[in-house]
């Protein structure tokens, strides 16, 4: 895209602005940058703008919000670099997509946090009810003359299995979401 500079019309566009932005080309002549940002973003744009003004040669890069045609917002990475352009001096505007990149990462930022989750359970709330019942098995093995106490340690292997049994549970609960 090609924008001249102070004014943020479109002078030039290519065929992949076209397509992905889902505006004609004629339309994207007859429209400035303004028009295919958020509203809400409008205010921070004038602010940006207002700043770079005193220095055309200023090269800008960020992320920021674009609307396509259909209405959908995308993120878009930008590097704008001065040009001259049919003897006007303009930006050209480099935008690249990052909507699902920044998806991804959001997803993998989410599953780190379960997998931390589920670390966390493993070392903590496992690691009680199975330490019981590694030493309620020692007792049993070392303790067979007296038949009665074994009952009692046989209860504690139970509940500490049946503790261990609901935490690797929810572990598996919380690994499937």
């Amino acid at each position: 895209m090609g924008v001249r500079h102070g004014s943020l019309e479109f002078l030039d566009v290519n065929q992949a602005a076209v397509d992905h932005y889902g505006y004609s080309r004629e339309e994207f002549l007859s429209m400035t940058i303004k028009d295919i940002r958020p509203l809400e973003d409008l205010v921070n744009l004038d602010k940006s703008l207002e700043l770079k003004k005193s220095d055309a040669r200023f090269v800008n890069r960020g992320v920021f919000t674009h609307r396509k045609k259909s209405g959908k917002l995308i993120k878009v990475e930008i590097q704008s670099n001065p040009i001259t352009y049919q003897g006007m001096d303009a930006k050209i505007i480099i935008a690249h997509d990052i909507t699902e990149n920044l998806s991804y990462i959001k997803e993998v930022e989410m599953q780190n946090e379960k997998l931390r989750d589920i670390s966390w359970m493993q070392s903590h709330l496992v690691r009680a009810p199975l330490a019981r019942i590694i030493a309620l098995a020692k007792l049993i093995t070392v303790d067979d003359e007296k038949p009665g106490d074994n009952q009692q340690i046989i209860e504690y292997l139970l509940l500490s299995a049946n503790e261990l049994d609901k935490v690797i549970t929810k572990i598996t609960s919380k690994s499937k979401t």
